[in-house]
């Protein structure tokens, strides 16, 4: 995380942490999408999180999410790899 920067989607920690401490113990995000705990407490997250939800996008957005998550995996196994070779 520590390479990535600030924009609408991806908050720096200050803003975030505000808005996750400002909505402890309200209903928030995901109350209305059949998902009542289920919180998204930063405004742009709630935003994309309701029009994923109208639009009925979930099984893509879930690829997506896996795959993203398998390339992190594969890059920091390869990463793994080139350290016990160099020593």
């Amino acid at each position: 995380m520590s390479k990535l920067r600030p924009s609408a989607l991806v908050p720096s920690p200050g803003p975030y942490v505000r808005a996750v401490l400002s909505k402890i113990g309200l209903p928030c995000g995901a109350a209305f999408t059949g998902r009542p705990s289920t919180s998204t407490p930063y405004w742009s997250h709630s935003l994309l999180d309701w029009l994923i939800n109208v639009i009925g996008w979930k099984s893509v957005v879930v690829m997506y999410t896996h795959g993203l998550h398998k390339n992190i995996r594969r890059r920091a196994l390869r990463k793994a790899a080139r350290a016990v070779k160099r020593e």
